[in-house]
């Protein structure tokens, strides 16, 4: 259930200053559990071009001992279409020190390459598709309808962050965009805002291909957005065993 944070809450201002912005983001899930997610961001340089430069880590604690810990990095251009990303999570159970990664890197011609590597320390090291280990996958294979030229893709990481970039209201709704998760390009619908405060609304997307119950990774049936601060404010998200659970943003921990 902690994978869940952290591939859905990466929800940052579209807006970026020179200097970092830093978000973090708590749960406690029943008395004994509980999970943290720290973001950072800024502006970067990627092979001359300017691009947002993200980094996360999510810890988890059962009972006080770390259960989980994952580190992620990306850049994406200045719209959010994915660059290239890592996910990086300590396997304990082998070598406390080395890290199971997947690196994605987004082609031309509407494909992406994926690799898994193992890594002392989480990095984003260069990437060619014609790397050993490289997969190559076609999105149209996936997603008929998909054009690269047209449609809108976002990694799954930055699921919230889409937010600001889809130009949401109550009067216009409805957007279809496209999410990669993984080695999987989904198909998403915004299904409706509303107003719930002067500076709050209330925001619902829903996967439709793969459909919501073919979909491994559940998605938030509620997210909060501050129209003033533009930023995700709360996640609310049904994880199996403890029900609802609402996922924070500490405003005094984070620096926006």
């Amino acid at each position: 259930m902690f994978n869940l944070l952290a591939i859905l809450l990466l929800p940052i201002s579209s807006l970026f200053a020179s200097n970092k912005q830093i978000y973090v983001y708590e749960t406690r899930v029943l008395l004994a559990a509980k999970a943290t997610l720290k973001i950072e961001v800024e502006n970067s340089i990627f092979n001359g071009a300017p691009v947002k430069f993200i980094r996360s880590n999510t810890h988890a604690y059962l009972f006080g001992k770390e259960i989980y810990n994952l580190d992620y990095m990306a850049y994406s251009k200045m719209d959010l279409t994915p660059i290239t990303n890592i996910e990086c999570e300590i396997e304990k159970k082998d070598d406390p020190d080395d890290k199971n990664c997947k690196q994605i890197l987004f082609l031309e011609h509407q494909q992406f390459a994926y690799k898994k590597l193992h890594l002392k320390a989480t990095q984003l090291p260069p990437m060619h598709e014609n790397d050993q280990g490289v997969t190559i996958f076609d999105i149209n294979e996936q997603q008929p309808d998909f054009d690269q030229n047209l449609d809108h893709l976002y990694d799954i990481a930055s699921l919230a962050l889409t937010i600001e970039q889809l130009n949401l209201s109550v009067e216009n709704p409805e957007r279809i965009f496209y999410l990669a998760v993984n080695k999987t390009i989904a198909m998403a619908k915004v299904q409706f805002v509303k107003n719930i405060s002067k500076n709050e609304q209330w925001i619902k997307i829903i996967p439709l291909r793969p459909s919501i119950d073919e979909f491994d990774t559940p998605f938030p049936h509620k997210i909060i957005y501050d129209t003033h601060l533009r930023v995700v404010t709360e996640v609310h998200q049904k994880l199996p065993i403890v029900g609802n659970t609402v996922i924070k943003l500490n405003k005094k921990k984070s620096a926006f």
